[in-house]
C-alpha cells in the first residue's frame, strides 16, 4: 500500500511591504491565491500601517505587478488593482 501525499500548492502570489523611507518591514509574505493575497494587503495597513507605508503585490510567475496600496497622510487607504490579464 502506497500513501501519497496531497500535492502542495504553489504560492505564486508575493506581497512586500515597505515604509515610507522605502526600506522593508519584514519579510516577503507568500499566498497561494490572489483573493486571499489582495484581502491580506489591505488588512494589514489597516491593523499596523503607517502613512507612507506601501504594500505591492507581485505575481512569481510572470514577475508582474498585480497591485498596491498605500496609507494615506489622513489614514485613508488607497489601492490600485490591475485585474486585466
Amino acid at each position: 500500500m502506497s500513501c501519497k501525499a496531497a500535492p502542495s500548492r504553489e504560492r505564486l502570489f508575493i506581497l512586500t511591504w515597505t515604509d515610507r523611507h522605502g526600506e522593508r518591514r519584514g519579510p516577503p509574505r507568500h499566498y497561494p491565491r490572489l483573493d486571499t493575497a489582495a484581502a491580506r494587503a489591505v488588512q494589514l495597513l489597516i491593523l499596523s500601517g503607517e502613512p507612507g507605508d506601501v504594500v505591492e503585490l507581485v505575481h512569481l510567475g510572470t514577475g508582474r505587478q498585480l497591485g498596491w496600496a498605500k496609507v494615506q497622510a489622513n489614514g485613508t487607504v488607497t489601492c490600485f488593482w490591475d485585474w486585466e490579464i
